[in-house]
């Protein structure tokens, strides 16, 4: 990965990204604002999650790309709390 899970997590809350709010946030979220692939992301994700540094928060309908509503997968980030 060559970023450990704790440098790519204080990064998404240097860029406001720490997704701690009811809502949580989505890999296309960060994406967008990190110019990070979704790929990319979704490696690190898990790896958070297993690590404990992030939650499955359920799930938020957003537009598809032809404008059907689509569920996509929200997170939260722990960060070091735990």
């Amino acid at each position: 990965m060559g970023v450990t899970i704790e440098e790519w997590l204080a990064e998404m809350e240097r860029l406001g990204l720490s997704g701690t709010d009811a809502d949580g946030i989505t890999i296309a979220e960060i994406a967008e604002a990190s110019g990070i692939s979704r790929e990319t992301l979704r490696v690190r994700m898990r790896a958070a999650i297993e690590a404990g540094l992030a939650e499955y928060a359920g799930k938020r309908t957003m537009a598809s790309i032809d404008g059907r509503p689509t569920a996509v997968p929200v997170y939260r980030l722990m960060g070091g709390e735990q």
